[in-house]
């Protein structure tokens, strides 16, 4: 997604963005992983954020990695915590022309 205030505001409710609730135990994200459908042009960048979202509606960049120009991968290998009923996101700021994205992450 290229407009970040596309983004949901309110948790629970965003269920086209949003997976979750995470499970009353909790969890852990690991091994952010992205793939933009074209390389990225030179003297563009595009960076892929994962965000946590609380149940109510607070929205907190947990992981992200950047795709630098002339590539069309990165990959963030950190694991992070994740507390139950939390939803998560993710989103993609660029300044490259619009492609498709793949995006995983270990939960």
């Amino acid at each position: 997604m290229q407009d970040g205030s596309r983004c949901p505001k309110t948790a629970g409710r965003d269920f086209q963005f949003t997976e979750g609730p995470v499970s009353a135990a909790g969890g852990s994200i690991s091994n952010l992983w992205a793939e933009a459908g074209t390389t990225v042009p030179s003297k563009k960048s595009s960076t892929v954020s994962v965000i946590d979202e609380t149940p109510a509606g607070v929205q907190t960049v947990v992981m992200t990695c950047t795709v630098p120009a002339g590539t069309r991968t990165c990959s963030n290998t950190h694991t992070v915590p994740i507390e139950a009923a939390h939803y998560l996101m993710v989103r993609i700021d660029t300044t490259a022309p619009p492609t498709s994205w793949r995006v995983s992450f270990r939960y």
